[in-house]
């Protein structure tokens, strides 16, 4: 079968499912995985898919990326609801992690409420906001600062986070899905990834409009985390976890 060929069948399947993984199109296609990666590095700078770990999806399901002022404005109540059941983890006294991100910044009000709190975080506007108590000492990691999200994205940022450990670590995402938890740039993933092995208590925030998303970089899955907080709440996700980690998922009808 001739390279053209095969790619005709994978924007198909990509057209009818969303979505194509590297063994199931090598097996379908009878042709090696090898051949399939390049098939799909072909498409991708044809500007057909976007490829992710294992496969490709369609450019549909690609999380696109927004200023933070849209963002901010968006599902302002479920984040709210995330940021409430987060708060429970909170105690004085703890060294925290704040990922930078719209439903992470909803934890400030509740981390405004504690004593002797050592509060690292990328990003700026958190950094000012808690800056308004004298009974949390704020640390803003260094690096890079991005104009379009006011929050710290460079190698010199993962490099300090691996330095330092947490009792606690709050971390956003982009995308959430069965493939794990996604974000847009290599930098961020790393930061993020690097958070996650500083901390002793490693908790996802994600509201549900970045379910069925996806993006650049994958940096973690449910494996990795202790739990993860959302206000999506379909059988159609949580049906498919593991045991292990369905005792993971918080969310309010989950809780009762």
């Amino acid at each position: 079968m001739y390279s053209e060929e095969r790619k005709n069948i994978i924007r198909q399947v990509i057209k009818n499912t969303g979505k194509v993984h590297v063994s199931n199109l090598s097996k379908k296609l009878n042709v090696s995985k090898v051949t399939i990666r390049r098939d799909l590095a072909d498409m991708e700078r044809e500007g057909l898919l976007k490829r992710t770990f294992g496969g490709a999806v369609s450019l549909d399901l690609v999380a696109k990326a927004q200023p933070y002022s849209v963002k901010k404005e968006k599902n302002i109540a479920g984040k709210q609801l995330i940021a409430q059941m987060a708060s429970k983890f909170i105690t004085n006294g703890m060294t925290i992690f704040v990922d930078a991100g719209t439903t992470t910044a909803e934890l400030v009000p509740y981390l405004l409420n504690c004593q002797n709190l050592f509060v690292f975080t990328v990003d700026l506007q958190i950094a000012l906001s808690l800056c308004r108590s004298n009974k949390i000492d704020v640390y803003m990691i260094g690096g890079n600062l991005s104009r379009s999200t006011k929050s710290v994205n460079s190698v010199d940022s993962v490099l300090k986070l691996q330095a330092l450990n947490f009792d606690l670590a709050f971390i956003g995402c982009d995308a959430f899905g069965l493939q794990g938890f996604e974000t847009g740039t290599e930098t961020k993933a790393q930061i993020k990834k690097s958070a996650i092995s500083s901390s002793a208590v490693k908790i996802l925030l994600a509201d549900h409009q970045k379910y069925g998303q996806h993006s650049l970089f994958n940096f973690s899955n449910l494996d990795k985390l202790n739990y993860f907080i959302t206000d999506y709440d379909e059988p159609e996700f949580f049906n498919k976890l593991s045991d292990e980690n369905k005792k993971k998922m918080l969310w309010e009808n989950r809780n009762e």
